[in-house]
């Protein structure tokens, strides 16, 4: 989907490339292509815009795998004051946590201050199973395409927020938003293989 890299789609284009991707995605493998033809009626870029997204679903692999629930992400903590109190003990001589600033892309931002050059500081707080061994480059361009899914699609971005960051199941991601399995299965899907997408496109 190349015209989403750098604008945001028009809404009502955005929901007509998720829905046909959506409803393409729960046909059998062979009658795909045909479906995403007959669907874009002739509309070349719709048609190329879907595949493209078919594509990267297939390629993904393991790609946003869950997290076990047992590690619980900073970003989904559900005690922001614990979150607070494990950072200033975690940076304790080296930064002094002021306060959140916000929580937006893949982590939660506070207002620090650097003790040894007694200078404001943002502090980025990253979720544990993705600050490992995850190389900084793609972490950024994952934050930078999880934001613009944020703008894009608030709904969608829920979902991945609460697979994938919080580790909640399927069943729990519907309880917690009050939708369907369906539905958050067919979100699940179309998010993932547009952050895919989105990181293949900016070679990441």
């Amino acid at each position: 989907m190349p015209d989403t890299r750098e604008n945001v789609m028009d809404a009502a284009r955005w929901q007509q490339v998720k829905r046909v991707f959506q409803e393409a995605l729960e046909r059998p493998h062979e009658g795909r292509e045909r479906y995403v033809s007959e669907a874009a009626a002739g509309d070349s870029s719709l048609e190329r815009e879907v595949e493209a997204l078919l594509a990267a679903h297939e390629d993904a692999g393991a790609f946003l795998a869950s997290p076990t629930k047992g590690g619980a992400t900073a970003a989904g903590d559900t005690d922001p004051a614990e979150v607070f109190a494990r950072l200033q003990r975690a940076l304790a001589g080296r930064y002094s946590i002021e306060r959140e600033l916000g929580r937006g892309g893949m982590a939660i931002v506070y207002l620090a201050r650097d003790v040894a050059l007694d200078r404001p500081v943002a502090v980025k707080l990253l979720p544990p199973h993705l600050a490992g061994d995850a190389d900084p480059d793609q972490l950024l361009a994952l934050d930078d395409a999880f934001r613009r899914l944020e703008q894009q699609d608030p709904e969608a971005a829920d979902v991945v927020r609460l697979r994938f960051f919080a580790g909640l199941s399927v069943a729990e991601t519907a309880h917690a938003t009050g939708r369907s399995e369906r539905t958050v299965k067919r979100e699940w899907a179309f998010a993932r293989a547009w952050l895919y997408d989105a990181l293949r496109e900016r070679g990441a």
